[in-house]
């Protein structure tokens, strides 16, 4: 792998807000919108607020909600839900108004809730709520769900001119399916996101935070280097899944497909251990390695990423 960079999302929440490390946006995103035109919103009587950013055929919009962490459980889900039609009502004004892909970094994820959940599960109590009054489970765009330290929920949605196409994973249940286990609402995205191919640009797949996960149950607790071999499964899996050339690959040979690659782990004293077992399956990826929690304790690493499929044999 290539051009690797590190950075943490796991700020003290004691922190004074200004002075937080706000989640970055991954590399290739940030050069997707560079030069475009940004603008802040907020909400007059809450403490919401937008930034968007329009940049050519595409938009990207950030929904923050400051001190959202110190919400009941009933208020951060309803804060969830928010932000989410606040993104989806300023996506409507815009010709790039089809998202494609959502980060969303959620402080305290494992906070332990009422009715035996966690925040994470509150947060996607929230995110049903709006996703079912925007669109089909069947549009539903990829996405990532990590903690981070601070005490605001970010939500980051991009969204392009023309729509992409969902993809899921045959090695996974559909998160918008999942039972009871894992909350009263299940999560709502796909596992990737199928932007076809247009003029000179050959069909990118974005794939979602990915990680040791088979059917609905997570694979390999306490146990790194089998996670990460189950989670190359699900990325090279989700390659083949998206159909055409990528349908001719072989094994984890879709994964030199890659591009960009995000790697997301809660101890960032496994990298050296990640990078001597990944690095040989993304020769032609620029990498970025971010310490955070992820939205179930037990795992210990999540990657997404970009690839491209034409060509791939």
């Amino acid at each position: 792998m290539t051009s690797v960079i590190s950075h943490n999302l796991a700020t003290s929440r004691d922190a004074p807000a200004a002075a937080q490390d706000l989640p970055r946006w991954p590399r290739w995103v940030e050069e997707l919108v560079r030069g475009g035109q940004r603008r802040l919103m907020k909400e007059r009587t809450s403490e919401s607020s937008l930034t968007v950013i329009d940049a050519a055929e595409h938009r990207l919009v950030r929904a923050r909600v400051t001190g959202a962490g110190s919400l009941s459980d009933e208020a951060f889900a309803a804060a969830a839900a928010g932000a989410y039609v606040q993104i989806v009502t300023e996506l409507q004004s815009a010709p790039a108004r089809h998202a494609v892909r959502f980060w969303n970094y959620i402080p305290d994820i494992h906070r332990v809730c009422s009715g035996g959940t966690d925040r994470y599960m509150v947060f996607n109590a929230g995110r049903f709520e709006a996703c079912r009054h925007w669109q089909a489970a069947d549009v539903l765009p990829t996405a990532s769900g990590i903690g981070h330290g601070g005490n605001d929920l970010i939500i980051d949605a991009l969204a392009m001119v023309e729509p992409g196409l969902p993809v899921e994973n045959p090695r996974q249940r559909p998160s918008y399916v999942y039972s009871r286990r894992y909350g009263p609402r299940p999560p709502c995205f796909s596992r990737a996101t199928l932007i076809p191919a247009r003029g000179a640009e050959p069909p990118r797949l974005l794939v979602g935070g990915t990680a040791s996960v088979v059917g609905e149950d997570s694979m390999h607790a306490g146990n790194l280097a089998a996670q990460i071999d189950e989670t190359l499964r699900n990325l090279a899996s989700l390659v083949a899944a998206a159909g055409g050339a990528a349908g001719n690959s072989r094994g984890l040979k879709a994964l030199r497909r890659f591009t960009e690659l995000r790697i997301y782990r809660p101890r960032a004293g496994d990298d050296k251990q990640i990078d001597q077992t990944v690095a040989a399956h993304f020769p032609q990826s620029r990498t970025e390695y971010v310490s955070a929690d992820l939205c179930r304790k037990e795992l210990l690493i999540e990657i997404e990423g970009v690839a491209i499929l034409k060509g791939l044999r």
